[in-house]
C-alpha cells in the first residue's frame, strides 16, 4: 500500500494530467486492496470465533465481492470511514474509471482529484487500527517502502506506527490539506 501510494505521490507531483491518471489510478488501487483486506480479515476473524454474533454479516458478505460501493460500504459500518471520504473514495473510483476504461480526459481537474483521493486514502489509513501488522523474513519489503519501515521479521510490533507516519508523510505530499 505505501509503496503504491508513494509512487502515486511521485506522479502526481510531475504536474501534468498523464501523471495525474497514474496517481489516480495508483491510488484508487491501494484503497481497494485495504478495503477488500478489511473484509477477508473480519471473515478470517469470525471463522476463528464462530460463536460470535456479528451484526454485520450481511454487508462484510458483499464486501467480499467486486464491486467497490459495496467495500466502501462495509468500511463505512465498520472501519471508521466517514461519510465525507466515502464520497470522495466513490467520486475518485467512478474518476479512475473513466480515465482508465472509458478514456474520458477530466484533464483540467485532474491533478485535484488525484491529490484529493491520495489525501483522503492516507487519512484513511492513518485512521486504520489493524490489530497487527507483520510479514515473515522471507519477504522482500519493496523499496520505496523501506524508506518508511524498519527491517522485516516475523512480528513488527512498530510496523501499525511506521505505517500511520508513512501515510502522514505522504498525506502532507499531496499539496491537499
Amino acid at each position: 500500500l505505501i509503496e503504491q501510494i508513494d509512487l502515486a505521490v511521485e506522479h502526481l507531483a510531475k504536474g501534468d494530467a498523464n501523471n495525474a491518471r497514474f496517481a489516480l489510478m495508483l491510488s484508487d488501487n491501494a484503497v481497494e486492496l485495504i478495503l477488500h483486506r478489511m473484509a477477508l480479515d473480519q471473515k478470517r476473524r469470525l471463522k476463528d470465533y464462530p460463536q460470535e454474533t456479528y451484526v454485520h454479516k450481511a454487508a462484510l458478505e458483499r464486501a467480499q465481492g467486486r464491486h467497490f460501493e459495496e467495500k466502501v460500504r462495509f468500511a463505512k459500518l465498520t472501519a471508521g470511514l466517514s461519510e465525507d471520504q466515502a464520497d470522495i473514495l466513490m467520486i475518485a473510483h467512478a474518476f479512475r474509471n473513466e480515465v482508465y476504461h472509458v478514456g474520458v480526459q477530466h484533464e483540467a481537474v485532474l491533478s485535484a482529484v488525484a491529490a484529493l483521493q491520495i489525501r483522503t486514502v492516507c487519512d484513511f489509513f492513518i485512521s486504520f487500527r489493524p490489530t497487527s501488522m507483520f510479514w515473515s523474513s522471507n519477504q522482500r519489503l519493496p523499496d520505496r517502502a523501506k524508506v518508511y519501515f524498519s527491517e522485516p521479521g516475523l512480528l513488527k510490533p512498530d510496523a501499525v506506527t511506521e505505517f500511520h507516519a508513512a501515510c502522514r508523510d505522504l498525506a502532507s505530499k499531496t499539496g491537499h490539506s
